[in-house]
C-alpha cells in the first residue's frame, strides 16, 4: 500500500487544525460517492495510519504508567488499557475492510453474523434488554456515589474513578441500545 496524502482521505473532515478539508468534505454523503473498493482502500490506509499512531500513544501511556506516584499510576493504566483495548478495534476493523478490499472471506471477530431464528433473537433481545435495565439504573446509584465521595479528601481519585464508571456505563448503554435496534432489524 502507498502512502497517501492527508488530503486524500476525506473521513477527517473537520480535524481542528487541518485546513486542507473543503467544504463539500462536510457532507455526509461525500463518502458515499465514491465507488466502494475506492472507499475501502482509502478506508484502510487511514486506519492503519491511525493504528501506528495508537501503538505510540499506548508506549506513552505506559510508560507514565511507572511513574513514582501511585495514583498518576493507577490512572495512567487505565488510559493504557484502552489504548490497548482501541488498538484491537482497528485491527479488527482493518482486518475486515482486508477482506473485503482482497475479496476474501472475513474471519474477522466482527464479521457479518450469520442469520438468527426469531426464538433466538427474542432470547437475545430480552437478554439485551434487562442489561440496558441494570445499566441504567446503575447510572443514578454511580451518581449517588460521585456525589457522595466528592466529600472526600482532596488527594484521592475516588471520585474521578467513579466518574469514569459512569462514562463506562453510559458507553455500555450505547452498545446495547445498538444491540436492541439490530435485534429488532434496524441498523447498527
Amino acid at each position: 500500500m502507498t502512502y497517501m496524502e492527508p488530503r486524500d482521505f476525506p473521513s477527517q473532515v473537520g480535524v481542528p487544525g487541518v485546513p486542507w478539508w473543503s467544504e463539500d468534505l462536510r457532507q455526509p454523503s461525500f463518502m458515499r460517492d465514491f465507488p466502494p473498493s475506492v472507499w475501502e482502500d482509502l478506508a484502510l490506509a487511514h486506519i492503519e495510519q491511525h493504528i501506528a499512531t495508537e501503538t505510540g500513544a499506548a508506549e506513552a501511556y505506559e510508560d507514565l504508567g511507572k511513574a513514582e506516584d501511585p495514583q498518576v499510576r493507577y490512572l495512567a493504566s487505565l488510559i493504557a488499557a484502552d489504548e490497548m483495548r482501541h488498538h484491537q478495534l482497528l485491527q479488527d476493523i482493518a482486518q475486515s475492510l482486508r477482506s473485503r478490499v482482497s475479496e476474501t472471506v472475513d474471519q474477522s471477530a466482527i464479521a457479518k453474523v450469520a442469520p438468527l431464528s426469531s426464538e433466538r433473537r427474542g432470547v437475545l433481545l430480552e437478554k439485551t434488554r434487562q442489561l440496558l435495565e441494570i445499566e441504567e439504573n446503575d447510572t443514578g446509584e454511580l451518581k449517588k456515589l460521585r456525589r457522595e465521595l466528592d466529600k472526600a479528601p482532596d488527594e484521592t481519585v475516588w471520585p474521578l474513578l467513579v466518574e469514569i464508571m459512569e462514562s463506562d456505563t453510559e458507553k455500555h448503554i450505547r452498545i446495547l441500545k445498538a444491540i436492541e435496534r439490530y435485534l429488532t432489524r434496524e441498523r447498527w
